[in-house]
């Protein structure tokens, strides 16, 4: 086969399409992700209005927000104060935006990924409200990062360590109020 059709400038804007065209598909899923997580979470806070909310997202999105300045620093000093072949400069910078993008979308995400509503019976979290009588069991997952994976009857999530410890609490103390209040009547 005869490549010698696509020139290094070809090539180039190829690959750069190609990394922008996921970065724009990942942007859009995003955007709709917290438009959908929006439009629930506004039903819920009608339904709850004296809900409280576990932000753990500040210093995600402060971490990466800092990597992808990070990024537009090296994107800046590229080719000046650090030399590169000058031939590759071009995949550097792509390289150095793109990641500063999914960066800064990631952070974005984190204000989502990262945040618990708790009310009375239940929790809200992506979307959908969990209440603490459908949940079966808390789950050790192996990997880098402590995560816990929660089943809730069929549907099973996975919450960074502190915020499964967090749901664990609520869901006890809803469990023995209950039962205290079991008690009660039955006096």
């Amino acid at each position: 086969m005869n490549f010698s059709m696509f020139s290094d400038s070809m090539l180039m804007w190829v690959i750069a399409i190609i990394i922008f065209g996921f970065i724009g598909w990942s942007t859009y899923k995003t955007v709709k992700l917290i438009m959908a997580n929006r439009k629930a979470l506004e039903l819920f806070q009608s339904q709850h209005p004296h809900a409280e909310v576990l932000d753990g997202s500040k210093k995600s999105m402060l971490l990466t927000f800092a990597f992808g300045i990070v990024c537009i620093v090296f994107l800046c000093i590229t080719g000046t104060v650090m030399k590169v072949d000058m031939s590759q400069i071009f995949y550097y910078r792509v390289a150095y935006l793109a990641l500063a993008l999914i960066f800064f979308g990631q952070g974005v995400e984190m204000s989502v990924r990262k945040k618990l509503w708790f009310a009375e019976d239940g929790f809200f979290y992506m979307e959908k409200f969990y209440r603490f009588r459908m949940i079966t069991s808390y789950e050790r997952q192996k990997g880098t990062v402590p995560t816990v994976k929660i089943q809730i009857g069929q549907d099973g999530i996975v919450l960074p360590n502190n915020m499964a410890v967090v749901v664990k609490e609520h869901a006890e103390a809803w469990k023995t109020a209950k039962k205290a209040s079991k008690k009660k009547g039955k006096r």
